[in-house]
């Protein structure tokens, strides 16, 4: 899967010297407009009123345009085409960023073009669109070229449904159907101003066409009697179109008792779907009562699924059940506080949050229960919708944090994981060492997402810190360097966690429990790894890694393992070798590697790889000089396989794995 640019949002102008008036003119509009655009939007607009784009604005240069696609960012060049295709190593057409492209004006009209070179179906219509009318709001005359054969012809891009909306069926045919030309008949009435007016117009029998003879259309025909494709517009579960259009606006109540699985919560929702006659790509997400927070096979229904979940307090839902007359057990409402849980709690949810809009509850959001309670053994479930289409920044509810933890890798953007950066783009807030935020390239985080930095030395502190601000419901991001889990903060997140979850068992009271967070690990770089790939394949055999810090591992058992890793014939990989205070271990280290290993063992340096300062060098056991060597050095020594390679680009290193190679073998 590759990143999803409409969850992300962030588009960077690059802006040729020529451009830079209208470049910055045009973003201060945009700005304006995406600041206003939320209270501005009507339910008659069409797809993505929930969009919002973060903008930024900086001069070209084709480093930073290469940096910014990898890292999953739209890209408006004010240039030539030319400078941003040869900037850009394009993957993939759905994995692909929106690229879009407004050279000079040329001609006597002035008149500006504005390109999309890639994404239209994936954020990039709606991009040019907006791009479009602030250029016009600032006096320019523009024409967005580009787009698909049906997009003109249906009034949207239709793989670009707006958040809060699914596709589903059989997508892929009915796309190349419809660009040949083909008919369509519309089955549903569009919901907040989605599916366009100019939709259904174009369709053969118009908006709301239901009629029974339908049925038999032949949707699989070829040639010139090929009927008409069918698409269904709504929530409502049908076998027999081509399409489905679906907005998400069914939220599912849970109720449960302790200890129930993942598959008895599914196997009853599953029920009361077909039972509704309900698609699952209509759901907008589950809820339940507070004190389910920490139900295990709920938080994995839910991942499961892949739906957000959201808890309501006992009082709110007692407030709901009042509110619609909702009856339960009365030794229920005893033990948790609420009458109603599964049906109150699916209420509550498909009611969208407007705390954070511009909007109130007068806009006309409401809901209603689609699908009473239905019980198993061991849950209750119940379905409610919403009047209008659902996405996750919007949906009520308290929701357990997730932390992630996150290895920027060695050095730049360049040498950072896609999980990673993806991370680092979504987090709402970030925790780490103030060096690490060193790290951090322009655009590579939210400009709005809170900071935390903290000193050298204040790793708990960090963790706490991080901890706490997940507990909030934010997306905290705890920076590493290399990798999280290679002698960095992960350990100790777990430490703490375990710690916490220890002594609230040791006590009773239920209330006293902080609330659950997910923790996540997005992987990086390590420095070892970096530096490998740097001088050839040093580690392609057995290796292992030992760092001769003291800090927090005594010295003596930093030398029994240097002294195993060096009889087992391991490669060896020194991290913090030594420091301005700590001189003493990589001297002894040495020494015991030169008691197993020839002094022509081969002996790899590198320092702040990855970074603009790097320097990396190859010496051998003999006359490796440690005194050079820093805490931002990571050291690789070979054993006995570790060979060098002797070559016009530079020494490299390649440690043997016993490959026969076939003698005499040509090369053609």
């Amino acid at each position: 899967m590759g990143i999803n640019f409409a969850k992300t949002g962030s588009v960077t102008i690059f802006y040729a010297p020529s451009a830079e008036t209208r470049a910055r003119a045009l973003y201060a509009t945009l700005k304006q407009r995406t600041r206003k655009e939320s209270s501005e939007a009507s339910a008659d607009d069409y797809a993505g009123d929930e969009q919002q784009w973060d903008f930024s604005c900086e001069s070209l240069s084709r480093d930073a345009i290469g940096k910014a696609f990898i890292r999953g960012q739209a890209i408006v060049g004010l240039c030539s085409s030319a400078i941003l295709i040869r900037a850009l190593p394009f993957t993939h057409k759905h994995r692909d960023s929106p690229l879009l492209c407004l050279p000079p004006a040329s001609g006597e009209d002035n008149v500006l073009h504005l390109l999309t070179l890639l994404g239209w179906h994936h954020g990039g219509r709606r991009l040019a669109h907006s791009l479009a009318q602030a250029l016009r709001a600032i006096g320019e005359e523009v024409v967005v070229v580009g787009g698909s054969s049906t997009d003109k012809r249906l009034g949207f891009a239709l793989e670009d449904v707006p958040q809060g909306w699914s596709i589903a069926g059989e997508v892929e045919s009915t796309l190349k159907f419809l660009a040949r030309g083909g008919r369509y008949r519309v089955n549903g009435a569009a919901c907040a101003g989605f599916p366009p007016k100019e939709f259904y117009a174009a369709a053969e029998n118009g908006k709301g066409d239901s009629k029974e003879d339908n049925k038999e259309d032949n949707l699989a025909s070829n040639g010139k009697d090929e009927q008409a494709r069918r698409v269904l517009v709504g929530c409502n579960l049908r076998t027999n179109e081509a399409i489905h259009l679906v907005p998400r606006k069914v939220a599912v109540g849970i109720g449960c008792v302790r200890g129930v699985s993942a598959q008895a919560i599914a196997s009853l929702v599953e029920d009361c779907l077909a039972e509704a006659g309900i698609t699952r790509a209509s759901l907008c997400g589950v809820a339940s009562i507070s004190l389910k927070r920490d139900e295990c096979g709920l938080l994995q229904f839910a991942k499961m699924w892949d739906l957000p979940l959201r808890f309501f307090s006992s009082a709110c839902l007692k407030s709901k059940s009042i509110e619609h007359s909702l009856r339960g057990v009365a030794d229920v409402e005893r033990a948790v506080g609420t009458p109603s849980v599964a049906e109150a709690a699916a209420l509550c949810l498909a009611i969208k949050n407007t705390s954070n809009t511009a909007k109130s509850s007068s806009d006309g959001n409401i809901s209603q229960l689609l699908l009473t309670k239905r019980k198993s053994a061991v849950a209750t479930c119940a379905l409610a919708m919403s009047s209008e289409p659902l996405v996750e920044s919007s949906l009520a509810g308290m929701s357990n944090g997730c932390l992630t933890l996150v290895g920027l890798g060695p050095g730049g953007a360049m040498q950072r994981t896609a999980e990673a950066s993806l991370a680092l783009r979504t987090a709402d807030a970030l925790v780490g060492y103030e060096g690490y935020f060193s790290l951090l390239e322009y655009g590579e985080a939210r400009a709005e997402a809170e900071r935390c930095s903290y000193p050298i030395g204040a790793e708990e502190e960090r963790c706490r810190a991080a901890i706490a601000l997940a507990r909030t419901g934010k997306k905290t991001v705890l920076l590493g360097s290399g990798d999280a889990g290679v002698y960095a903060l992960s350990t100790l997140v777990w430490q703490l966690l375990a710690h916490e979850k220890t002594r609230e068992e040791n006590n009773e009271d239920e209330n006293g429990k902080s609330p659950p967070i997910e923790v996540l690990h997005a992987p990086g770089i390590s420095a070892m790894h970096a530096l490998a790939a740097r001088v050839g394949a040093p580690l392609a055999d057995d290796f292992c890694a030992i760092s001769l810090s003291d800090v927090m591992t005594a010295s003596e058992k930093i030398l029994e393992r240097v002294d195993s890793a060096a009889r087992g014939d391991f490669v060896l990989a020194l991290y913090n070798p030594q420091s301005a205070t700590r001189r003493s271990l990589l001297p002894r280290t040495l020494d015991i590697l030169r008691e197993y290993r020839l002094p022509t063992t081969p002996i790899a340096c590198g320092r702040l790889v990855g970074r603009a300062e790097e320097s990396v060098w190859i010496s051998s056991l003999a006359d490796f000089e440690h005194k050079v060597v820093d805490m931002h050095t990571i050291v690789i020594v070979g054993n006995s396989q570790t060979k060098t390679y002797h070559s016009p680009y530079g020494e490299r290193l390649y440690t043997q794995r016993g490959y026969r190679l076939a003698e005499g073998r040509s090369n053609d």
